[in-house]
């Protein structure tokens, strides 16, 4: 009886006897070409190792695919929250901006509202969530020029922190 030996090597199948001589059969008519080898009909792969599966992926590309799009996605979602702050405080600060204008030019079109010291008020119904708090006060250069500090606040958040503040020189003649 005649001991034989067989090994099968990328579709092909060698196979060597006592005789010493080596034959190489096709186990499939096609040679090898480089992608992967032919099918089964039960749709295993032949000569494939057991752990490649190239229908599907496994739990560990699964999972690093699942950290990086939570790490995409916590940043966008960090960088949405920060838009959204810097865009109310760009409209806090023109509003601001406009109201100090206004009450300033009130200010100096207004001769019987202009007087020295502190007040505090709102700008009405247009602006019902800002106020501002205003300081009118001489300077020892001569006895015409004033110092008009203006400070306006958002009342809608209670936060001193978001504040606009601005101050100015007016000249009052003496009546």
């Amino acid at each position: 009886m005649e001991a034989e030996k067989k090994l099968e090597v990328g579709g092909w199948r060698l196979e060597a006897g006592n005789t010493c001589r080596q034959r190489a059969v096709a186990s499939n008519l096609q040679p090898p070409t480089g992608k992967f080898p032919p099918r089964t009909s039960s749709g295993a792969q032949r000569n494939a190792p057991p752990t490649s599966n190239p229908q599907g992926f496994t739990l560990l590309e699964v999972m690093v695919s699942m950290v990086l799009i939570a790490t995409a996605l916590v940043a966008v979602l960090h960088l949405q929250s920060q838009n959204l702050e810097l865009q109310s405080e760009a409209r806090f600060m023109t509003t601001a901006r406009l109201l100090a204008q206004e009450r300033i030019a009130w200010l100096a079109g207004n001769p019987e509202g202009f007087r020295e010291g502190r007040d505090e008020g709102g700008f009405g119904e247009d602006h019902p969530e800002f106020r501002y708090m205003q300081e009118i006060s001489r300077t020892g250069l001569t006895g015409s020029l004033y110092r008009v500090t203006l400070e306006v606040f958002d009342d809608e958040t209670k936060r001193s922190e978001r504040s606009f503040s601005v101050e100015t020189f007016m000249y009052r003649k003496r009546g």
